[in-house]
Parts: structure tokens; sequence; C-alpha cells
């Protein structure tokens, strides 16, 4: 039986290894992985992140979209529903700007603080 803390870090793009994506690497590099399983949602992902993330052990579930207005990404935050619900998180933070819709409408999972 898996007793690790599930933790989900919502993020809108690892492009560079830079700012915010190196601060996510290395916060998630530092945690015990005895105690927690850590998965990271993208919008966008480069091969050189995905390969880096995958090296320390991270799933990365890749929600391509162009536009937040757009049908594509009502599709995708299904798809994220779908996986939360799948995978009983304990936490889910965000590194993205709050005035996403769809991230707003995830506020019903009880795992996200925000």
């Amino acid at each position: 039986m898996n007793n690790r803390t599930k933790i989900l870090y919502i993020i809108d793009s690892l492009n560079a290894w830079a700012g915010t994506e190196k601060h996510l690497y290395k916060l998630i590099s530092g945690m015990d992985k005895d105690r927690y399983e850590c998965h990271v949602c993208a919008f966008a992902v480069t091969d050189d992140m995905r390969s880096r993330f995958d090296a320390i052990g991270v799933n990365i579930l890749h929600l391509p979209i162009e536009n937040v207005y757009g049908i594509t990404a009502l599709k995708q935050a299904f798809q994220l529903a779908r996986f939360m619900k799948k995978m009983p998180l304990m936490l889910c933070k965000r590194f993205i700007s709050p005035r996403i819709f769809w991230e707003r409408w995830s506020r019903n999972c009880p795992a996200c603080p925000w």
C-alpha cells in the first residue's frame, strides 16, 4: 500500500530552466520520496524540461492549450478533473495566476487550498 502524500503542482509552462520552473524542480527534488509522491500539471512542456523532471521521478500531466477561453481549454479542464479524481490528492499547489477560469473551477477539489 502506498502511504505517500500525493501532491499536484499546477504550472502554466515548463519551457525554460529559469525562474518558477527551476524553483519547482528544486522544491520537488528536495522532498523525501518515501513520504511524498509529486505530480506536475503543465500546459506547455519542452523535451528538455520533461527529461529533467523524469530524472527525479516526477510524473508530468501535459495539457496543451493555446487559448484559455477556447474549447480545448475546457476539454483539458475535464481531463485535469478526471486526473484529480482518480489520484486522491492531499495537496494541490498552483504556480499560475488564479484568473485562469478553469483553475477557479478546480477549487472544488478538497485538496486545493486556494
